[in-house]
């Protein structure tokens, strides 16, 4: 009888085994997690936008890379002419968490022409890029208003002394304009200038 127990043990235990290895690769999978290789298709398919059409046998990668979506959307960095033939670029994904920045190179005719036009396109887009942040900057400042008869805080500095005061304003103006505004009791008038719409910055008088 004993042995027959232990027999029964051993034989659950060897039943059990498949399932804990099939969990375990599946846990390990998960916290893994599966990686999708970036391919020379890619790569291309960035150039065609820059008006660069080579085939995927002119592209070349120095160490395989990876990324946590299939087919992600690349951008070229930098590109620079190796030789007459051969161009080095720089590429990242649009987020660091899709993939790390890396390099590859592309054999094409007139590299140092070609890598010249797309350092151009390149800059041009930061700078498209970072003037529509201003223009957006300077058209959310402007939609900043004090609106007439609003109650906002008069800040007044004198010497070291910083005075706040609640008040009425008087005028409607944007950040950075001139407004008056009174005390509650109508008594006193300030001249200021808008910080927000809240708040209006302003001088002893």
């Amino acid at each position: 009888m004993p042995g027959a127990r232990r027999q029964s043990r051993l034989f659950r235990i060897l039943q059990a085994v498949p399932l804990m290895l099939v969990a375990g690769a599946l846990m390990a999978q998960g916290a893994k997690g599966y990686r999708y290789p970036i391919v020379e298709a890619d790569v291309a398919k960035e150039l065609s936008a820059f008006g660069v059409n080579v085939n995927v046998s002119q592209i070349h990668f120095p160490v395989k890379m990876s990324a946590a979506i299939e087919s992600p959307k690349l951008e070229i960095v930098a590109a620079e002419p190796v030789s007459d033939s051969q161009a080095r670029l720089e590429l990242s994904c649009t987020t660091v968490s899709e993939c790390l920045p890396f390099f590859s190179t592309v054999d094409i005719k007139n590299a140092r022409l070609v890598s010249s036009e797309m350092r151009l396109k390149i800059g041009g887009t930061v700078a498209e890029s970072r003037r529509t942040a201003v223009q957006i900057g300077a058209a959310r400042i402007s939609e900043r208003r004090l609106k007439a008869g609003s109650h906002v805080a008069l800040l007044i500095r004198e010497g070291h002394l910083n005075i706040r005061l609640q008040v009425v304003a008087m005028d409607s103006g944007a950040v950075g304009q001139q407004v008056r505004v009174c005390t509650l009791d109508r008594r006193k008038v300030f001249h200021g200038t808008v910080m927000d719409e809240e708040t209006v910055a302003g001088v002893m008088e």
